[in-house]
């Protein structure tokens, strides 16, 4: 026993450190390889803020964040700064920047560079990295950064929802097969493959837009406006002037339109037989150029105005017939049932142009039938009963 109080004490720690330690990992759940070297380390990242601002936490010195691992996100810095300087964000803002040195950093003997830093703002969805140093602003609110920030909310969510729609329908016109469906005709046994119209929401816009007949007021618009009227084109519709879609050729007019448009311009008419391009009504005896009484006065009107048996009516002969209708007392419900007319439009610039010039020619004469006799006689005016104040404002 004297011999081993004897011993150096390194030799005696040598020999009673293996029993030690084995103790130690047992006790504590460490493995083996532990004192070897070989466990993995946990990366560990700090981030170095500085508060500035109007809350009382904003010393303007430089505050740690330490994290795990080598990035950690906006948000997740700004709730460990809200939590460890208690503020209040009903109050107060949060405003980050990542501070970027504009000079490299100076070595022995070297000048620091004098250059200002550059100040970076950040959002929630950024994320930094271990040392990185940032600046914390925090303000006071104002009352309208509430209704800002909703408002910018909205129109981010209704920008997300048009681009989501947008991608639907790109999706929708990209998929022109649908299926197969039974085939019509008399051959009615075989399949078919539907094709979907990839342009049906323009054709319904560029439809809902017009009135019907289409060719009676586009020659309205023509007059007041300057435009040219359609032509009987194979291939586009005149209804919506776009490539046609299982186009359809009306007889009565020669014109051709979509099958489609065509069903959505009759829901539009009062009558559905009446031809929604030129007004046409098959199976009438009126639409074949005899006298149609019943017929739309401003269709009627703008059809008496236009042709007669193929070409343009004189203009002093439109206004004979006006003027027999004003003299009778009964005003222009029969210039509109003028003999001769025909539901067939042929449209042309120069029958327009020819009936703007007799128009300009004879505005005198118009305006002179404007003045008609006052029809009542003498003795009806004398029998009428008239209130003293009416007398007063006649008699001045």
């Amino acid at each position: 026993m004297l011999c081993v109080l004897l011993l150096p004490a390194h030799y005696v720690f040598s020999f009673f450190s293996p029993l030690f330690f084995s103790y130690a990992e047992h006790e504590r759940g460490w493995p083996l390889s532990a004192r070897q070297g070989c466990l993995p380390m946990e990366t560990e990242g700090v981030v170095q803020y500085r508060l500035l601002g109007s809350h009382p936490a904003a010393s303007g010195r430089y505050h740690s964040f330490g994290f795990s691992g080598d990035v950690v996100t906006v948000t997740a810095l700004t709730q460990d700064i809200v939590k460890q300087h208690q503020i209040n964000l009903t109050k107060y803002k949060l405003e980050i920047q990542r501070v970027i040195s504009a000079g490299n950093d100076s070595q022995e003997g070297q000048t620091p560079s004098t250059v200002a830093d550059v100040y970076v703002p950040l959002q929630s969805n950024d994320v930094l990295h271990s040392y990185d140093r940032v600046i914390v602003n925090v303000s006071r609110r104002h009352y309208l950064d509430g209704v800002v920030d909703a408002a910018q909310d909205e129109k981010k969510a209704r920008e997300e929802r048009l681009q989501h729609v947008e991608g639907m329908l790109h999706e929708h016109e990209a998929t022109t097969v649908t299926g197969t469906v039974s085939s019509s005709g008399p051959v009615g046994t075989g399949k078919r493959v539907e094709v979907r119209d990839p342009h049906k929401l323009k054709r319904v816009t560029a439809v809902s837009g017009k009135a019907f007949p289409v060719l009676p007021w586009l020659l309205n618009r023509t007059s007041v406006e300057g435009l040219t009227l359609p032509t009987p084109k194979k291939g586009i519709c005149v209804l919506c002037e776009l490539e046609s879609f299982d186009e359809v050729m009306l007889e009565c007019c020669r014109f051709y339109a979509c099958a489609s448009c065509l069903d959505l311009a009759k829901n539009m008419l009062t009558k559905e037989t009446t031809c929604a391009v030129c007004g046409d009504v098959p199976g009438e005896k009126g639409s074949k150029g005899s006298l149609r009484p019943n017929a739309v006065a401003a269709v009627k009107r703008e059809r008496s105005e236009s042709c007669v048996g193929g070409a343009s009516i004189a203009a002093p002969h439109v206004f004979s017939q006006f003027s027999s209708a004003s003299g009778d007392g009964r005003g222009g419900s029969r210039a509109t049932s003028i003999s001769g007319t025909q539901s067939r439009v042929y449209r042309t610039t120069a029958m327009v142009s020819a009936l703007e010039r007799e128009l300009n020619t004879n505005m005198a004469h118009i305006l002179s039938l404007l003045d008609i006799p006052d029809p009542l006689t003498a003795e009806a005016k004398e029998n009428r009963r008239m209130s003293n104040l009416f007398v007063r404002n006649l008699s001045k």
